[in-house]
């Protein structure tokens, strides 16, 4: 049983440093109130009169207090103990050492003037230079996009040309072999053609008896005449024996043209694939540059925003210190000034309004102390990043207005782009899928279903993300594909939801092979040469059709092979299951239509396959049977089932699911509106197991000549 995981509790990172700070703050202020404060307290000199030695003695003590608590607690106490001083010596006694100290610290102030100045300034330009930055950074961005856009862009582009052009080739070929194989039956189905066979028929009954001797050689004279009647058939019977060998030399010069058709029709698939590849890594590499262009400055904007708000943060404290220290300063060099200008005792008597001056509240700060404060530009939108291979977008737009019978063939190119970051799993108000192992474990891309419509979609989980994953609805049923290895214990999960529409639905992510024939795929192949020059196969508007003319002659297997699926690893297939539905257009009671399971040998001589063949218009005898090939040689009837059936095999449509498991199988199809199912677990002999691996194929034969259709197979799916 698979359990649903709760989604993780991540952390804000923001949050997590909110309360780091707040921390740290209270911590400070804990801290702060245990030291003794910055502010210094000034021992101020007794009203009595005291010598001017001791007074003296006085000062410098004083002076050599503040001057200690400078170095203590730096600028920001140093400009508020030079304050709390001035104020001090307000009321006491000006003697000239005081005047002296006055003077001598108003020439330290503007010394600390500067270097508040200079720091202020430091501040503005760099953070001056960090603003510009964005615009450097945004700069780089255009200039990469355009790059991308001038060269891979480019590139992309006659890359998308050169297959867009092969395609139009290609379908000017796939039109020229559809016109010559509607010519070729034009020429077999010619009402001349058939009046040339009942001349030459005439003729041969006038010319011969019935054992195809000549007349007697002695007539009568009355009969005399019968001689010029001779005469004329024989002349008829040549005539007609020019134009039946006229008229069958242009059915082989148009199958000979339709042969050639194919083969170039073949090559010129083989190079538009090719030029698609091209195209699509192209395309990739477009995408990919026009993308790290996006991520570089993503990537570089976050960390100077950072660089600049922290710098922000920083410049506007130390601007708050700043402000303080030069409002101390100021004020304190105001007072100073005062002190150094006293010559006498008592001359600050009268000065009173002068000082409230110096500690007014509407202090004018300089220009150079104001900062302007700019917040970080917001992060530009990137470029619209070019649609990349593969994705639904590129697919729709490159390939779909393709014509049918000429598409781009499947899009294998895997381009690392970012993709939208997977979804929390489990989805809300979705169900856990329980699988439960026959065996110990299930191979990854193993099709699995269950019972659900349309609107059922699929998520598969890894860890503490999931992702939907595509899914086939047919019948009822659900199909997927495992992601992975499942094993009873490595803890992979799947979900599924109803009630939403439009999940994932590629069925070629679901099956080993889906084929709707919707389109030629190119996947599909002849053998070369066929059972039968007359033989073909077309695909189109969603049938595959297949006509096989006339019986089989001489050694061999009666179900040669007529198409195959030739696509990548198809010949290494060894246990599998196949759907078709199937349907035969015109039947005889001798007409034997089936598919082909484990296809390992195509060739000629070689030919060795599993033909699970039917017998049209059967109901209760030699129903259907396993009939191996190996080696060419014909294994005939094995495991035949008779029935019986309510309704013989006709012109409906059948559908057969047959599975191969070693050297069993289980086979069952429909007739009349009912499954039956003739084979379930069946034992090969020794003979049908040399056919150990191998792709999936059709065929069909009549046994006593004529054309024989296993016709408009649609919906082929293997799993």
């Amino acid at each position: 049983m698979m359990q649903q995981r709760p989604a993780m509790n991540k952390t804000n990172p923001n949050t997590t440093k909110q309360l780091a700070n707040e921390g740290q703050e209270a911590e400070i202020e804990e801290d702060v109130s245990k030291e003794e404060q910055p502010a210094i307290s000034l021992q101020l000199p007794h009203q009595e009169e005291d010598t001017h030695d001791e007074r003296e003695m006085r000062a410098k003590q004083e002076r050599q207090h503040v001057e200690d608590k400078i170095d203590k607690h730096g600028r920001a106490a140093q400009a508020e103990s030079l304050a709390q001083a001035a104020r001090a010596m307000l009321s006491t006694k000006i003697t000239p050492a005081i005047r002296e100290w006055a003077n001598r610290t108003t020439a330290e102030i503007h010394s600390m003037m500067a270097m508040v100045k200079n720091e202020s300034e430091q501040d503005a330009d760099g953070l001056r230079k960090r603003f510009a930055s964005f615009a450097v950074l945004a700069k780089k961005l255009n200039d990469a996009t355009k790059k991308a856009n001038a060269v891979n862009g480019k590139l992309a582009s006659a890359a998308s040309q050169t297959h867009l052009s092969c395609r139009s080739i290609e379908c000017q070929l796939v039109n020229n072999r559809t016109l010559c194989i509607q010519e070729l039956q034009e020429l077999k189905s010619d009402s001349e053609f058939a009046d040339i066979r009942a001349s030459l028929s005439a003729a041969h009954g006038k010319t011969c008896t019935s054992d195809g001797a000549l007349p007697e050689s002695e007539l009568l004279p009355a009969q005399k005449s019968w001689i010029t009647d001779l005469l004329g058939a024989f002349a008829a019977g040549k005539i007609a024996a020019e134009k039946l060998d006229q008229s069958l030399q242009k059915q082989l010069d148009k199958s000979q043209e339709f042969k050639g058709l194919l083969k170039r029709l073949s090559a010129k698939r083989v190079e538009c694939d090719s030029s698609q590849t091209t195209w699509e890594n192209a395309a990739c590499n477009y995408a990919q540059s026009v993308n790290t262009a996006c991520q570089i400055y993503k990537a570089t904007y976050a960390v100077d925003k950072e660089a600049y708000d922290a710098t922000l943060a920083h410049t506007k404290l130390r601007d708050d210190d700043r402000n303080v220290e030069f409002a101390s300063l100021h004020r304190t060099s105001c007072v100073l000034k005062l002190i150094a200008a006293v010559s006498s005792d008592g001359g600050l008597t009268n000065a009173t309004k002068t000082i409230q001056q110096c500690y007014a509240a509407n202090l004018s700060m300089s220009d150079w102390l104001v900062i302007d404060y700019k917040e970080a530009p917001e992060e530009l939108s990137c470029p619209p990043l070019p649609s990349y291979p593969c994705s639904e977008d590129f697919i729709s737009t490159e390939y779909g207005d393709l014509q049918e019978g000429c598409p781009a063939s499947k899009c294998n190119t895997t381009c690392d782009l970012p993709r939208p970051k997977p979804q929390v799993c489990p989805p809300r108000n979705s169900t856990p899928l329980t699988i439960l192992l026959k065996g110990s474990s299930l191979p990854s891309g193993y099709t699995l279903s269950f019972p659900g419509g349309s609107d059922t979609r699929v998520y598969y989980q890894a860890g503490d993300v999931c992702k939907e994953i595509d899914r086939h609805v047919e019948g009822g049923q659900v199909y997927f594909a495992t992601q992975n290895d499942i094993s009873s214990d490595n803890g992979v999960h799947y979900h599924y939801t109803v009630g939403t529409p439009g999940g994932k639905s590629n069925a070629g992510a679901v099956f080993l092979l889906f084929d709707d024939f919707s389109y030629d795929s190119g996947l599909w192949k002849q053998p070369d040469p066929l059972p039968k020059s007359n033989d073909y196969v077309t695909i189109a508007d969603g049938h595959m059709k297949m006509v096989v003319d006339s019986g089989r002659t001489g050694k061999g297997h009666p179900g040669e092979l007529q198409v195959y699926f030739d696509g990548v690893g198809a010949k290494d297939w060894t246990d599998y299951e196949l759907h078709v539905d199937w349907k035969c257009q015109d039947y005889t009671q001798n007409d034997y239509p089936g598919p082909l399971m484990r296809v390992q040998d195509t060739s000629k001589t070689g030919y060795t396959a599993l033909w699970f063949e039917y017998h049209m218009a059967s109901i209760n005898s030699h129903v259907c049977c396993l009939r191996a090939a190996h080696k060419t040689q014909d294994n005939n009837w094995k495991h035949t089932w008779n029935g019986p059936m309510d309704a013989k095999l006709d012109f409906d449509w059948h559908t057969s699911k047959i599975k191969l498991v070693g050297a069993q199988f289980w086979h069952s199809f429909t007739n009349g509106g009912k499954t039956y199912k003739p084979h379930q677990g069946t034992q090969m002999n020794t003979f049908e197991q040399a056919a150990k691996h191998g792709t999936m194929g059709l065929t069909s034969h009549r046994g006593y000549g004529g054309k024989d259709g296993l016709g408009q197979c649609e919906g082929l799916q293997s799993g």
